[in-house]
């Protein structure tokens, strides 16, 4: 059975538990039927393929 790609990493390695689907690698969790909140937004990864973290202004380490 084919399950769909996670829509916040894409990831292709997801699996159904229950009425969920479940993405091992960002630990995204979604229902098919139920819209993603965030479909219009790009997805940012860094040289190495990671996600990017958005970080908060507060954050010491935000500035080096």
């Amino acid at each position: 059975m084919q399950f769909p790609n996670c829509p916040q990493c894409y990831s292709e390695y997801t699996y159904h538990d229950h009425a969920m689907f479940i993405c091992p690698e960002c630990a995204h969790e979604w229902n098919d039927s139920a819209p993603t909140e965030n479909e219009d937004q790009p997805i940012v990864k860094d040289a190495n393929g990671q996600l990017a973290v958005e970080w908060r202004s507060g954050d010491p380490w935000s500035r080096i």
